[in-house]
């Protein structure tokens, strides 16, 4: 083949009967034969004609083995490169996804950590003080809060968890929660120094109840 020209195009000195010739015996692809391309240019796809001489003459002459075959390799590097590509674009979508999913995961945990936090500012019970008649003695009811302790303590347990795993910090279910036990029991430490005996005794039968105590 001449060097710098596309081997699967026509040739200066190739007739065009020979080049439509050749491009059915081309574009069959790697299981071409002459014969079977003779087949198909005469219209009998399954047909079992010989191809005559001057295809045989014609193949020699301009090389079509060695130019059937570039093109061949120049289409299977196309196909590569168009799968490539979308294997590419697939892998970007799956980590943009990804990435999404581990934002939302963190600001959602942090909005856990964060609602646990606030729960803990607030007491386990409230007073209301009112007066029935202006002129009365003043009342006094104590109403029991909507949360418990073990409430701020399971929310804190599940936004500990859902942080750690989504900065991967560790992705190991049992270390996740070794970690979050520790953590639990430092905060049971400081709510043990803030919280009456009787308060925090609560505190504790509350959260073994829910299986929540640290090992």
């Amino acid at each position: 083949m001449s060097v710098g020209r596309v081997p699967w195009r026509r040739s200066d000195k190739e007739s065009r009967p020979a080049f439509r010739a050749f491009c059915v015996y081309r574009d069959i692809g790697p299981t071409r034969s002459l014969d079977r391309a003779f087949c198909i240019f005469a219209g009998h796809q399954e047909g079992t004609k010989e191809a005559p001489g001057n295809w045989g003459r014609w193949s020699v002459a301009f090389e079509w083995v060695d130019r059937a075959e570039a093109y061949d390799a120049h289409m299977q590097a196309i196909a590569q490169a168009a799968a490539e590509k979308r294997e590419g674009e697939a892998a970007q979508r799956l980590a943009d996804l990804r990435a999404k999913i581990k934002r939302d995961e963190l600001i959602n945990a942090q909005a856990l950590i964060d609602k646990a936090g606030e729960m803990l500012k607030f007491p386990l019970q409230r007073q209301i003080t009112r007066r029935d008649d202006p002129d009365g003695p003043q009342l006094i009811t104590i109403e029991p809060a909507r949360w418990t302790f073990r409430d701020a303590a399971r929310m804190f347990d599940t936004g500990s968890k859902l942080n750690r795993l989504a900065a991967e910090m560790e992705t190991d279910r049992s270390q996740v929660d070794l970690i979050v036990a520790r953590e639990l029991e430092a905060a049971l430490e400081k709510l043990k120094r803030k919280l009456p005996a009787d308060v925090f005794a609560m505190v504790l039968e509350g959260l073994a109840d829910e299986d929540l105590l640290p090992l």
